[in-house]
């Protein structure tokens, strides 16, 4: 097949939907379709691409009122593909046989699907979330007003919607109406966890001691949903307390001033000598940073999958998170993940227990590495996008 990915914003700062984007092209292409990601910014692209499998095609949207769009602006819903670029989408859409939308809050997405349906091909669309209790609180009045006039069409009229988890399927229905749903995991790629990860570059390069305290990692945006905020009140409880601990926190700010108000929380807290703070990890480095701690907490708000998550758990690590994440039930079936109130109270209470036994903590991280590896079969979920993209589904 010839299988269109759209996503507005194609950029690692954006955080799971890029990470989806980028996995799932290349396990279509891996599996022998052809596959083209088109995109306002491909800023993050795999430099691999070039060399073959999945193509990436950058195309320029302009503002109606202010004209050119910089890289790095913020969404606004009088962004659209113009002229030139809406011809080049056209064109491009015209030899496919499937389009997958991503998102729901970009005009571009309403544009392409349009597109998609009046050249007759299959299109398909994603929320990644963004139709969940959490998500659509947040700026309530301009979410219900574009959903009602742009995003609310898309997605009566698409072929099918896709959902990564049934919790998310479920939160999404109130606002969708007559629509076709179709439930598929991720395309996580875990190829560099085939082996166990090694800790000791990260504890070379962050100063962590294998001989030290047990290690607390977050690991994600440092963001206002993310809930570090809760962590670092729950680690302050756990000095209070006097259970030994290191904790890590790791990602990017966003936005890039925010890192500067939890810090200052470590500060009022007592707590900041007390944490290490990597900043964004990558690659090799996030892999061994996985292996060197010793339990990974993401206290979120709202997830609509948690790639960290299954990334910790693949590395052997076991997790602590919320149902706001809406795989919880998976998780918590895995013998490897606790599921906890979204309290700082209720954060500290489960570590005090959990890293008081280090033993017991790496058995539930053996359980979470065996759950991931098997719920996450790459062949298993190839054929899941193939019948959504036939119709099969």
């Amino acid at each position: 097949m010839r299988i269109v990915q759209y996503l507005k914003w194609l950029r690692l700062e954006d955080g799971g939907t890029v990470r989806f984007v980028i996995d799932l092209a290349e396990l279509l292409s891996r599996g022998g379709h052809e596959v083209t990601v088109l995109s306002c910014d491909d800023s993050a692209a795999p430099d691999a691409w070039k060399d073959g499998g999945p193509r990436s095609v950058a195309v320029t949207i302009r503002d109606l009122v202010s004209g050119a769009v910089p890289r790095g602006a913020a969404d606004r819903p009088t962004q659209m593909l113009m002229g030139a670029d809406r011809a080049k989408v056209r064109e491009i859409i015209a030899a496919a046989d499937a389009v997958h939308v991503h998102g729901m809050w970009a005009t571009s997405n309403a544009q392409v699907a349009r597109l998609a349906r009046k050249l007759g091909k299959r299109t398909v669309v994603t929320p990644h979330g963004m139709l969940d209790v959490w998500s659509m609180r947040q700026g309530t009045f301009k979410k219900r007003a574009f959903l009602k006039v742009v995003s609310g069409p898309m997605i009566r009229k698409a072929d099918a919607v896709h959902f990564t988890a049934t919790a998310e399927a479920e939160q999404a229905a109130k606002w969708l109406g007559e629509h076709r749903s179709i439930v598929t995991p991720p395309p996580v790629d875990l190829s560099g966890y085939e082996t166990e990860p090694d800790p000791a570059e990260a504890q070379r390069k962050f100063g962590i001691d294998p001989d030290g305290p047990p290690v607390v990692l977050f690991l994600s945006r440092v963001h206002r949903k993310k809930g570090v905020e809760r962590l670092l009140e729950a680690a302050a409880l756990l000095v209070e307390r006097s259970v030994p601990h290191q904790l890590v926190v790791a990602g990017p700010s966003d936005p890039p001033e925010y890192i500067k108000g939890i810090r200052e929380q470590a500060r009022e807290f007592g707590i900041e000598d007390r944490i290490i703070w990597p900043g964004m990890v990558m690659g090799p480095l996030k892999r061994s940073l996985y292996a060197a701690a010793d339990v990974f907490v993401l206290p979120t708000s709202q997830e609509n999958f948690g790639y960290v998550l299954i990334e910790a758990m693949a590395a052997g690590l076991p997790v602590v998170t919320t149902k706001g994440v809406d795989i919880w039930r998976e998780l918590e079936e895995s013998g490897g993940a606790d599921i906890v109130e979204n309290t700082a109270e209720a954060v500290a209470d489960l570590l005090a227990m959990r890293l008081a036994d280090r033993d017991a903590l790496r058995r539930r991280g053996e359980s979470a590495r065996a759950w991931c590896f098997k719920e996450m079969d790459q062949a298993k979920i190839l054929a899941g996008y193939e019948a959504m993209y036939q119709g099969r589904a």
